[in-house]
C-alpha cells in the first residue's frame, strides 16, 4: 500500500504541568511527563499514538521559540518561526490567556511527500480557576491548513482580538449603564 499524501491535518493536546502563578502574566510553565493527546483530524488520524505523543521542553518558555518546537519521527516536524499573546480574559475569578505560536510543519516519513514544509499554527490556552496559586490548565492544538491557505499573520489576529474585546467591553458597558 502507498503512503498517503500529507495535505491538511490538526490534533489537539494537553501538558500537565505543576505551574500555579498568575496565568495573566505567567511566561514560563513547568511542566511534566509527556503532552497527552486529546484529539486528531485530517492527515493526522491514523498516524499518532492515543497517549504520550511528544515530550516539550521543561520548563516551556513562552519567550523561547525552542520550547515550541517538536518532532515526531515519521510524522514529521513542527518549527516555530513567531510567538504572539493573544487575549487574556477574566471573569470572576477564572482567567484564560491564549498564546499563537506561528512555524512550519516539515511533512515526515510516514507520508509520501515527505520533507515538503507547509505553514502550521499552534494556539495555547491557559486556564486558572481561583487565580493566582491555583493551577494552570496547558491544552493547545497544532493546525496544518491545506497547502495555498492562508495562516492570518499575527498582526492581523492582534487587531481582530483587539476589536473583539472592544466589542465586549462595550456591550458590558451597556449593559450596566
Amino acid at each position: 500500500m502507498a503512503a498517503p499524501v500529507f495535505s491538511t491535518g490538526s490534533f489537539g493536546y494537553g501538558l500537565p504541568n505543576s505551574t500555579t502563578s498568575d496565568v495573566t502574566t505567567v511566561t514560563v510553565i513547568h511542566n511534566f511527563g509527556e503532552v497527552v493527546l486529546q484529539s486528531v483530524d485530517g492527515d493526522f488520524s491514523g498516524h499518532l499514538a492515543p497517549l504520550n505523543v511528544f515530550a516539550v521542553p521543561n520548563p516551556t518558555d513562552f519567550t523561547s521559540l525552542a520550547s515550541f518546537s517538536w518532532s515526531m519521527g515519521g510524522v514529521g516536524s513542527f518549527m516555530a518561526d513567531s510567538i504572539v499573546k493573544g487575549a487574556v480574559t477574566t471573569n470572576g475569578t477564572q482567567a484564560t490567556a491564549i498564546w499563537y505560536i506561528y512555524g512550519t510543519y516539515t511533512v515526515g516519513s510516514d507520508y509520501a511527500n515527505a520533507g515538503a514544509v507547509l505553514g502550521a499554527i499552534k494556539t495555547i490556552s491557559l486556564t486558572q480557576t481561583g487565580g493566582p496559586g491555583h493551577a494552570i490548565s496547558y491544552s493547545g492544538t497544532v493546525y496544518v491548513p491545506p497547502p495555498n491557505s492562508n495562516i492570518p499573520e499575527p498582526a492581523t489576529l492582534l487587531i481582530l482580538g483587539g476589536g473583539a474585546m472592544l466589542l465586549g467591553f462595550r456591550a458590558r458597558r451597556k449593559r450596566n449603564a
